[in-house]
């Protein structure tokens, strides 16, 4: 189960690539790519980064990862994903009863 695991959500969409020094950076994505879905999580980052949107991390998307100070970064995927959960609500009340627990898996990668 490992092994698929790590198969499907961390070498596949490419996340093992980034640096070390962007640990929790890959962290969320992983389990943002889980939740959310890869492409949806990494095009968020991608749109901080401004760089092409195209949901793939190629060396593009690594080289301006490597150009931010990792909490920043960090956080402000974390301010994404908090922003996108408010929108997917909205859109569907029925969400409604799931959002502490959204927004509790959201901020609980911020990096203080």
């Amino acid at each position: 189960a490992r092994e698929i695991y790590l198969s499907k959500y961390v070498i596949y969409p490419g996340f093992h690539r980034i640096s070390p020094n962007h640990v929790k950076l890959q962290e969320q994505l992983i389990d943002f790519g889980v939740h959310s879905g890869q492409g949806v999580a990494i095009k968020k980052l991608q749109e901080i980064l401004n760089v092409d949107v195209d949901g793939v991390i190629g060396p593009q998307t690594l080289i301006a990862i490597s150009g931010w100070e990792p909490r920043t970064l960090n956080n402000r995927l974390v301010e994404s994903r908090v922003l996108m959960i408010g929108r997917v609500v909205q859109k569907n009340p029925n969400q409604l009863n799931k959002l502490y627990g959204f927004l509790r898996r959201a901020t609980g990668f911020w990096v203080y």
